[in-house]
């Protein structure tokens, strides 16, 4: 429960698919509760609404980060490291994972003399979950990642380094926003290709190549990834996506996208992951000085720094596994 005279910023999920069955206590100010403990004032409930009240009373899972204060009723930085902190952890979770939910809200306030005070309602709606990419279900040790993760991310958020880092995870956040199949896919690559920083000129064979260090290999990965990002010019330059797929590939259009989609997701998705949970992994993408020594050294050392590999081709059986 939250104790009187802290502030709290949280975010509520309704439906999400997770096992927690008891309240999780994470480092001194995160908590994660099965259910919702926030005690909303009738008033609240009526500048909700019917059916979001309703999701707030039903949800199954509540992510709490407090802070003790004596400015209780006051909007302030203390707030806003509150509502920050919160979103890199919430961040955190579409990076490691794929949740399903129904709907999910932020709310920051405070309690005071065993009573809540809600300052702040929203909905939360930056993430779009593909419907052809399965859902995950979150256990303790799950969240607890998703926690060092987003410690991972403060650092680099705070940092001077990583520029073109962070620019690859806004892409990746970007394509988790969008709903439609097309610009989705092109912000996955476009994630992916910040990691790889190609020559001009040259970007086509060096995605092809360099992409190879992140996935098994066999006599179908070329092509794969050179489908991949002629996919994605077709899309940055605005051209007929439904014309440059049928020269590639004679199947159906929607269900060829669709996999293609779930691919470079789960390719993006894991890569950064990985990136995320590796220190040794992680100065290698401090800048882009350090970026092309990576990429300029020989393939095989290379496959000795990056020892996980990603199997795409199972994918096409609906197998999501490394």
């Amino acid at each position: 429960m939250i104790r009187d005279n802290f502030k709290f910023t949280a975010i509520i999920f309704e439906n999400f698919s997770h096992e927690i069955d008891k309240i999780m206590q994470i480092g001194d100010s995160i908590q994660i509760y099965p259910n919702n403990p926030i005690e909303f004032p009738e008033h609240w409930k009526q500048t909700l609404g019917e059916f979001d009240s309703e999701s707030i009373t039903n949800s199954n899972l509540c992510i709490v980060k407090t802070m003790s204060s004596d400015k209780l009723g006051v909007l302030d930085e203390e707030n806003k490291s509150l509502t920050e902190d919160i979103e890199l952890l919430t961040r955190s979770i579409w990076l490691y994972n794929v949740p399903f939910y129904r709907e999910a809200f932020r709310i920051s306030g405070s309690r005071e003399n065993g009573k809540y005070s809600i300052r702040q309602f929203g909905k939360i709606t930056c993430y779009k979950r593909n419907t052809y990419y399965p859902s995950y279900c979150f256990n303790e040790q799950d969240f607890i990642n998703c926690n060092t993760l987003a410690n991972t991310l403060t650092s680099i958020y705070s940092s001077v380094e990583y520029n073109r880092f962070k620019r690859g995870l806004f892409a990746f956040i970007k394509a988790i926003s969008e709903a439609d199949f097309e610009f989705r896919f092109h912000q996955f690559v476009r994630a992916i290709e910040a990691l790889l920083i190609p020559e001009i000129n040259k970007t086509t064979k060096q995605f092809k190549e360099r992409c190879q260090t992140f996935i098994y290999t066999n006599g179908e990965t070329t092509n794969f990834l050179e489908e991949v990002y002629k996919i994605r010019c077709v899309i940055e330059h605005l051209n007929d996506i439904e014309s440059a797929i049928k020269k590639l590939h004679k199947g159906t259009l929607l269900d060829h996208l669709q996999l293609r989609v779930r691919q470079v997701e789960f390719l993006a998705r894991n890569t950064y992951k990985y990136i995320l949970t590796n220190q040794d992994v992680l100065k290698i993408f401090i800048n882009d000085d350090r970026i092309r020594s990576f990429w300029n050294t020989d393939e095989n050392e290379r496959r000795k720094i990056w020892t996980n590999l990603i199997n795409i081709k199972n994918m096409e059986n609906g197998v999501f596994e490394l």
